[in-house]
């Protein structure tokens, strides 16, 4: 099979795939009258055998509200705005890749993956207004794609390829367990299928590691600058994912729903259609260079001079105790805060140094280079001087093949 045949099936194939999902995000989105008025009635029916996981409850809906300060109508209409503002943020996403997509399979893939995740948190809407089947839950077998598609990131291209033999049986595993779960819920006798393949959630788990030494094998060997600022974009995204998602499911003294907080992992989602959308779309895509060196320049400095800060406070009041027998005094906080004050500039250059030294050493080198350059120029006044330094500042800094430089003052022309 050709591979422009090829791209067009798997087009068709995605394509198809994404209508069954966008069905069910219809369906679930036509329910949310009948959630609502469910829920703010209080006549939410009991929980129906394999229903979503996080299928509500008039209690839990009850408790929410009470512990958000809010009334039950209102508390209702903010889930339900908590849970559709990532769904729409996945769709605005979706329609831009879709755009550009074509008979480009990959996009057609992401696309679907984009559509498919937050169904799940709104699928809900669906079991609660009494329009969710059985059968419309297979869309859950979509699940073992989502290992497949890190694989291929960002181009949809195998690397290695020889990893090949081992992520598809993998995926096949995978698919075993979602088949197996699906059947259990359509046909009654197959219902103790799923805790005979329990011996092998390990095979299912082994994706992530395998996926994951695939891409850094991808990033070191095969990708191009282009690539690499693509994986760095994902990778960033779904570090502000996990880190919003595990601080909204962290635990506290308070059991079940925390408040404000447990919103944060629904809301979480936000970020990944939109790193996964900048990444393919190529959006300001080196820009992502820029928001990691200054996050880690302004973490390891908060994490310093809160240190100190908190060092200074410890010794000095140590010190005020053994002189005046005070246990406190407001002077400690004054002057560790002036003292920490002062010291912001001096650490944040002296970080912001060693970062670049350690981590962006071709730009490190390139802005010594230009400072050098600029200190030297302050001093020379002919043309003749100045054409040959700014030549041998560019050499040393980029070591291009051949340097042409134009005057068009003079019209000449200047080769090294």
């Amino acid at each position: 099979m050709s591979i422009s045949r090829k791209n067009s099936w798997l087009t068709v194939i995605f394509a198809i795939l994404c209508i069954a999902v966008i069905g069910n995000l219809v369906l679930a989105v036509i329910s949310v009258p009948t959630y609502y008025q469910r829920a703010v009635t209080g006549t939410i029916p009991d929980k129906p055998p394999n229903s979503d996981y996080n299928y509500p409850t008039n209690e839990s809906f009850a408790a929410s509200a009470a512990m958000r300060g809010m009334s039950l109508p209102a508390y209702v209409a903010y889930s339900i705005a908590v849970t559709v503002l990532p769904i729409g943020v996945s769709i605005v996403v979706v329609t831009l890749l879709l755009i550009r997509a074509k008979r480009n399979w990959f996009l057609w893939f992401t696309a679907l993956l984009l559509l498919f995740f937050p169904l799940g948190n709104i699928w809900r809407y669906a079991q609660v207004a009494g329009r969710a089947t059985d059968f419309l839950q297979l869309i859950a077998l979509l699940w073992p794609s989502f290992p497949l598609w890190l694989f291929l990131f960002p181009n949809g291209r195998a690397v290695p390829r020889r990893a090949l033999w081992l992520v598809i049986p993998l995926a096949l595993v995978h698919f075993g367990f979602q088949a197996a779960y699906a059947l259990a819920a359509l046909w009654a006798p197959a219902a103790g299928l799923p805790a005979a393949l329990e011996p092998f959630t390990p095979l299912v788990q082994l994706q992530f590691p395998v996926v994951l030494v695939c891409q850094i094998y991808r990033y070191l060997r095969v990708s191009t600058p282009v690539e690499r600022q693509q994986t760095k974009w994902f990778v960033v995204g779904l570090a502000c994912w996990f880190i919003a998602s595990a601080f909204g499911d962290a635990p506290t003294s308070a059991p079940g729903d925390v408040g404000f907080t447990a919103d944060l992992a629904e809301v979480a989602w936000i970020f990944m259609p939109l790193s996964i959308g900048i990444a393919i779309l190529r959006y300001r895509l080196f820009d992502i260079d820029v928001i990691i060196r200054r996050t880690l320049i302004y973490s390891v400095l908060s994490a310093v001079l809160g240190g100190m800060y908190f060092g200074l406070v410890v010794i000095l009041q140590g010190v005020l105790r053994a002189l005046t027998g005070q246990a406190s005094s407001n002077l400690v906080t004054v002057v560790s805060t002036l003292a920490v004050a002062g010291l912001f500039l001096p650490l944040r250059n002296r970080i912001q140094a060693f970062i670049d030294r350690r981590f962006y050493r071709r730009k490190y080198n390139a802005e010594q280079a230009a400072a050098l350059f600029s200190a030297e120029m302050r001093d020379v006044v002919e043309m003749d001087d100045i054409v040959t330094k700014l030549m041998d500042a560019v050499d040393d800094t980029l070591q291009p093949g051949k340097i042409v430089l134009w005057l068009a003052i003079n019209e000449r022309k200047m080769l090294k």
